[in-house]
């Protein structure tokens, strides 16, 4: 064991001797670093150049504000991928990805977006809606539809749908800010043509809308939609007024012919008298005894009125347009009884046989008939004396001419002009007489014109 341990000593101190002068040639010289130690790498630099007052972020770390020339410096940035982020009020954040190589600089240029802002349009169901003249989009049954994504600044809002008046506002909008707009859409306005007489007034709904012209037309702009009434005025003329339905965006033409005023007579006399105005039947008097007749042409008239019994009533009238005239028309009784009628036989007429045509021919009446045949035999009528309702004359050529007008009960009329002298003077007036009593035979006798 000693052996052993001298052995190994001595065994040392020769590979102390043989291994000296390597380690002499390692060894470090005096002053320099360690072998293992790097030298520290140089620090970056990132300079970021945006909007005055930007807030600067690296890594979501806050790295500073821009000055007001837009600048930050990042100094000692470490090398690497890195998060810039950069947000300031009113505008869109930005953030990218950038790559910092050790010990370099690095400049980046961040331009910041104004935030988008928004527009909320309130109309009708299904309106289109354009912002500065691109159509944007429908409104929804609710009648909204929101545009997003607009830039800030002033821009043109249009709304229109079908029968609509379209609708148009100007809308100023802030960044990230959202504006409402309430495009209310009216229905489309009609339009009236009016067709009359020069120099007429026009009233929409008592509304006064202006003159014919020289042509005798008016044309009523913007015309709400729905039931109108129009009047038409002029002077010396019966006032013309008429419904008017206008449709959205419709045109409505209206002929407004105007007649000329009339007059009105108010007859006061006995009650159950007939009225005669031109020899034309108006009416009879009632239980109070008065009759108007509402439509009486302006100019002069003959009235004349007549009740059984009584002496016959004959007055001019003469009436201004508008004008309302009452008649007060007593009926005198007469002053004896009518003589008993002498027989009556043939005489020689002209019957009317059309509206114009009156046809020469003979007319025989007796006690129970009354019949004529024409000349040519082309024309005739029978009837009896019990189908006649009531018989009456009246007056021809300035009073010279006696006619006789016959009404039946079944309502047919018949009117004979007595011609060839049988028919004028005292001959005439007593052929007329004595026809009206016999046909009066069991009532008193109608009294002829005077």
């Amino acid at each position: 064991m000693p052996f052993q341990t001298k052995t190994l000593s001595t065994m040392a101190c020769f590979l102390c001797l043989v291994c000296s002068p390597i380690a002499a040639q390692l060894r470090p010289e005096a002053g320099a670093p360690p072998a293992d130690k790097k030298q520290p790498a140089k620090a970056a630099r990132i300079v970021v150049e945006t909007v005055p007052s930007a807030e600067v972020y690296l890594d979501d770390v806050f790295q500073g504000r821009a000055s007001t020339a837009g600048r930050v410096v990042i100094a000692n940035a470490a090398s690497g991928e890195h998060t810039l982020r950069v947000t300031l009020a009113g505008k869109k954040d930005h953030e990218e990805r950038i790559t910092v190589p050790a010990g370099k600089e690095v400049s980046v240029e961040v331009a910041l977006a104004d935030l988008p802002a928004k527009i909320t349009v309130h109309s009708s169901p299904g309106a289109e809606v354009f912002l500065d003249s691109v159509r944007r989009g429908t409104t929804d049954t609710a009648g909204e539809l929101v545009v997003p994504d607009v830039p800030a600044g002033s821009h043109t809002v249009r709304v229109s749908a079908s029968g609509k008046k379209e609708f148009q506002e100007q809308v100023s909008l802030q960044a990230g800010k959202e504006e409402s707009v309430q495009a209310g859409l009216t229905e489309l306005p009609g339009k009236i043509v009016v067709h009359s007489l020069p120099g007429a007034d026009v009233f929409l709904d008592d509304t006064h809308r202006g003159i014919t012209d020289s042509n005798g037309e008016l044309t009523l702009q913007d015309v709400p939609p729905g039931a109108h009434t129009l009047r038409v005025t002029a002077r010396g003329k019966k006032d013309l007024q008429e419904p008017v339905e206008i449709a959205a965006g419709e045109k409505a033409i209206v002929q407004a012919a105007l007649t000329d005023l009339v007059g009105k007579i108010v007859v006061h006399s006995s009650p159950g008298a007939d009225v005669l105005l031109d020899d034309v039947r108006r009416g009879t008097t009632d239980a109070s005894g008065n009759l108007v007749i509402p439509d009486a042409a302006p100019g002069s008239h003959d009235l004349r009125v007549w009740a059984t019994g009584k002496k016959n009533y004959q007055q001019q009238v003469i009436l201004s347009a508008g004008q309302e005239t009452r008649i007060d028309a007593s009926l005198a009784p007469l002053e004896e009884p009518a003589p008993a009628p002498p027989p009556v036989h043939t005489f020689r007429v002209s019957a009317k046989m059309g509206l114009l045509m009156y046809v020469g021919g003979v007319l025989t009446v007796d006690n129970t008939n009354m019949s004529y045949r024409s000349d040519s035999g082309k024309y005739s009528f029978q009837f009896t004396i019990a189908e006649i309702e009531r018989a009456y004359e009246t007056m021809g050529d300035l009073g010279t001419r006696h006619d006789l007008h016959v009404l039946l009960k079944s309502g047919k009329q018949y009117e004979m002009i007595n011609t060839q002298g049988a028919g004028h003077g005292a001959q005439g007036a007593a052929f007329v007489s004595q026809a009206i009593a016999l046909v009066n035979v069991n009532r008193p006798v109608a009294p002829r014109a005077k």
